[in-house]
């Protein structure tokens, strides 16, 4: 479980969904973005680089500009 992974909750026994919230847990839970995004801007205010990291937590929140070609996305406008 990804959420054991990032310290987000603690696991006990052999189920990985059954635990406890951490403190990094709580906070992920009040921020409203994805668990990795949240880690990374987490880590990012506790090593003093949140303007960095809140600049790639930016980028990996949305779609990739290569997803769609240019070219359909010019002739829509058009």
């Amino acid at each position: 479980c990804f959420t054991v992974l990032v310290g987000a909750l603690t696991s006990f026994g052999h189920n990985p969904h059954d635990g406890d919230l951490t403190f990094v847990g709580r906070v992920l839970a009040e921020l409203p973005v994805d668990t990795k995004i949240g880690k990374l801007l987490l880590l990012g205010h506790v090593f003093g680089l949140l303007d960095e990291c809140l600049i790639i937590a930016a980028s990996m929140s949305l779609k990739s500009v290569f997803a769609q070609p240019f070219k359909r996305r010019l002739e829509a406008y058009r």
